[in-house]
């Protein structure tokens, strides 16, 4: 993978992301059923992800609104949007260009992500496969935590990427040796 680590401390290792496919599909008016399909479609199980849940691996689908959700990753099928149903609204956007992403390891994550999100990252609070929107150092973000080796990921408008590269650097400092 093509990921390039910004922090790496003691309790605190940070990388950009690698970027990937990322599409917002929205949904309006469609059957149970339908969406159903198209769930096992991208492989994420029998319904898609509810209310900030992520699934799936690659691709890995995030909620974000009802009826919206992120579909991040190199594998899958981009989702057939015209074959929900003739009075189905549906939209699909291709944003790979304009995401940025971060992922998060180390004992002190959930201390760093505090300090910009008002946010309970405790694992028993925050656990595999939730997600959730927040304001984060002023920033609207998506944050999910995925399996262990990197148990969280931040996804911002990549216009934030250098505010967001100096805010973790900052914030990370007193883990530096």
């Amino acid at each position: 993978m093509d990921d390039r680590r910004i922090i790496d401390a003691p309790g605190v290792t940070i990388w950009q992301c690698a970027p990937v496919r990322t599409l917002i599909l929205r949904i309006r008016n469609a059957p149970a059923a339908r969406i159903r399909s198209l769930s096992f479609s991208l492989g994420v199980g029998e319904d898609m992800p509810g209310p900030n849940r992520a699934a799936g691996q690659n691709p890995r689908v995030a909620w974000l609104a009802p009826g919206e959700w992120m579909i991040r990753g190199t594998a899958g099928p981009t989702p057939d949007v015209a074959s929900l149903a003739p009075d189905v609204t549906a939209h699909l956007a291709d944003i790979s260009d304009g995401r940025i992403c971060f992922a998060f390891k180390g004992e002190a994550v959930g201390d760093i992500l505090s300090k910009a999100s008002p946010l309970d990252f405790h694992p028993r609070v925050f656990g595999i496969d939730d997600c959730a929107q927040t304001l984060f150092a002023q920033t609207r973000v998506l944050i999910e935590r995925v399996e262990a080796d990197r148990p969280f990921l931040l996804h911002a408008d990549i216009s934030f990427a250098d505010h967001l590269k100096g805010w973790l650097a900052q914030a990370s400092a007193e883990y530096l040796p």
